[in-house]
């Protein structure tokens, strides 16, 4: 095996607003079957289920929860039933190949790698996070070990590439077949997000496998990939769709998001990109494509703006929030004006809440500088260009996030400073009415101006008496577990137990380092587990809210077996062994030799026979357990109010 990198250790805190949010999302489209059941006549699999998949994954590497799995797990039980090879049709060769064929962009069937590339990616990422975070022996509902369905979704995925094999080219790169003379592109290199698409699959194989061959194709690819990049006037990177020297404006928002996501991908593994190299991306969406809070250019060196429904796309961009706080505002300010979860249908907007789960940077809370604001009670306005808050970070090395309400009357900048000059981190246009947004904390500039804390500007044109106006800060309280853990536990019968916890909402309970097939709802905390021949068990109980986190640990462990009386008795006195062989007189003798079967040192009753369980509390960053009922939910504030658009097709 080769190496395997954990998935996110550290799950992500203070992110249980969008976690709802795409929980809401999750069930708008068929109850949840999204896609599953469609083929990929219409591409419907590979520009659809494919995010919806690609979702599901995420929000395990956010939660760490089973159920993430396991629906994931259903969704590619469902799309392999769609395969070529599966429904007995054939490509345009007649081959009926491990593939999911296309009738939308060609005049023949056709199988496309970016197609078997984008479908193909969770299905070997599965494998990937299952043997990654040790889930190999926890159960699907469907009866199958999480570790044999990984096994199977390996020896598809393989079945895939292989389906590609002779399209591939030494050089790093894929190109459509040569006998496809039906169309102009016979023999051409597939585009950059094509042969990305292969790549994130063909990574995340080598992932699940340790296969050295995975790696070295990976590397070639994006090898072949970053040799095609330009670097604009800030420095960020430029590519072609096609690929070739840099025309403006290059790759559009959306696909270049695969080519983004490939980057991280190989720079988490240690191959061809670097963390300068992610920066440069960020730079790409920041410098590029970004305008304002209401504003995006379709293409990543401007262009027309707002084509469609192109803007929405900055969320797939947030895994790149490590490196650059503004990624990640960018896309949530957007999606929490626009994208409303229970209207949602659109896979790659369902991906979009999931990312933004995944990658949320923790708050940090504001507070005035104090000159050039006047009190009005809640809020504070200008009273001169340019007021100033502050905020002190967490962790003054990672990014955050803070929440501010404001009101302007005329677009506002944003500006950090590092100690010499203003970076801008944000753009708002004017909105004459209170409204929120998130503004980034970039690690980059650490510069501590007063009071420990980071200094940022709102620049307007300044009008007396129309000043920025900013809320004050609101206080959250973070959640804390105030009950005790259950007492007992019994091999065979299953342990029900429903924690309590005080703290503002919305809450989201978990587990960390589950015993098998453990799971806790999220919404109640409601744990459910049956331990098969064993109680020795030790897990973390976990609550998040959107200020902060709390923990408990529960330690189970077996009954202990009484010890049997020590017999003193000699086998010349006959008398006395007969005397204790009387009934009458040997009830008594065992009750005084009774033993506590009660474990040392746990606070249980000595009228428990069971384990015991004793608690105590702490941060143990592993990962966390998952879901008993699917259909809870929560409640949701709005955050838009409009109809979310289907996506468009894509080539």
């Amino acid at each position: 095996m080769g190496p395997l990198l954990s998935i996110t250790a550290i799950p992500s805190a203070e992110a249980t607003t969008p976690r709802w949010h795409y929980e809401t999302a999750y069930d708008n489209e068929d109850g949840g079957n999204w896609q599953r059941n469609d083929n990929n006549e219409e591409a419907n699999l590979a520009w659809g289920e494919s995010y919806v998949m690609m979702s599901l994954a995420s929000m395990y590497r956010t939660t760490s929860d089973p159920i993430y799995l396991d629906r994931l797990a259903w969704h590619i039980d469902g799309v392999l039933q769609q395969r070529d090879d599966a429904r007995g049709v054939s490509d345009y060769r007649g081959v009926s190949g491990a593939c999911w064929r296309c009738i939308s962009y060609s005049a023949e069937p056709y199988c496309w790698t970016a197609h078997s590339g984008m479908i193909g990616f969770p299905i070997a990422d599965f494998a990937a996070m299952v043997r990654e975070s040790g889930m190999e022996d926890h159960h699907a509902s469907d009866g199958e070990t999480f570790g044999d369905k990984a096994e199977r979704y390996i020896t598809a995925t393989i079945e895939t590439v292989m389906y590609h094999e002779d399209q591939w080219n030494d050089a790093g790169y894929y190109v459509f077949r040569e006998d496809a003379d039906f169309w102009e592109y016979a023999g051409v290199d597939v585009p950059y997000n094509m042969n990305s698409a292969m790549g994130r699959m063909i990574l995340a194989l080598y992932r699940a496998t340790g296969d050295l061959q995975w790696r070295d194709r990976a590397e070639s690819i994006g090898t072949h990939f970053f040799n095609g990049i330009s670097i604009g006037s800030n420095g960020e990177y430029l590519w072609n769709y096609w690929g070739g020297s840099y025309v403006v404006p290059g790759e559009d928002l959306s696909h270049a998001f695969i080519n983004v996501a490939f980057a991280i991908e190989l720079q988490q593994q240690g191959l061809v990109f670097d963390e300068d190299d992610l920066w440069a991306f960020s730079e790409t969406l920041v410098s590029g494509a970004y305008i304002d809070d209401y504003t995006h250019a379709r293409f990543i060196g401007g262009g027309e703006t707002n084509y469609n429904s192109d803007p929405w796309i900055t969320a797939l961009w947030a895994p790149l929030t490590p490196w650059r706080t503004t990624v990640y505002t960018i896309g949530r300010n957007l999606f929490d004006r626009e994208v409303e979860p229970n209207t949602l249908q659109s896979g790659w907007l369902l991906l979009g809440w999931a990312l933004l789960a995944e990658f949320q940077p923790p708050h940090c809370t504001h507070f005035f500088y104090t000159v050039d604001w006047e009190d009005q009670g809640y809020w504070r306005q200008a009273t001169a260009y340019s007021g100033n808050i502050l905020t002190v970070p967490p962790d003054i090395e990672q990014g955050c996030i803070i929440p501010v309400e404001y009101e302007a009357t005329q677009p506002v900048t944003v500006g950090q400073w590092d100690g010499s000059s203003y970076h801008p981190v944000a753009r708002w246009q004017g909105t004459g009415f209170a409204d929120h947004r998130f503004i980034p904390y970039e690690h980059k500039w650490p510069h501590e101006y007063w009071m420990n804390g980071i200094l940022y500007q709102f620049e307007d044109d300044f009008i007396a008496g129309q000043g920025i106006r900013i809320r004050e800060p609101k206080n959250i309280t973070s959640p804390i577990i105030i009950s005790a853990p259950p007492q007992s536990c019994t091999p065979g019968e299953p342990v029900l137990f429903t924690p309590t916890a005080y703290g503002d909402p919305p809450l989201w309970w978990s587990l960390e380092s589950p015993p098998i097939d453990a799971r806790v709802d999220p919404a109640t905390g409601t744990l459910s587990w049956t331990p098969v021949d064993s109680c020795n068990a030790s897990f973390v109980l976990r609550v998040d809210n959107d200020a902060g986190a709390d923990t408990q640990v529960w330690t189970f462990s077996d009954p202990i077996e009484p010890e049997e009386p020590e017999d003193t008795s000699t086998p010349e006195d006959t008398s006395n062994s007969e005397d204790s062989s009387n009934p009458e007189e040997s009830d008594t003798s065992e009750d005084e030799g009774q033993i506590n079967d009660s474990p040392v040192g746990t606070n249980i009753d000595s009228e428990n026979s069971g384990c015991g369980c004793s608690q105590s509390t702490g941060a143990s960053w592993l990962w966390i357990g998952g879901i008993v009922l699917l259909g809870l939910r929560r409640g949701h504030r709005k955050v838009g109010v409009r109809e979310v658009a289907k996506p468009r097709a894509h080539f």
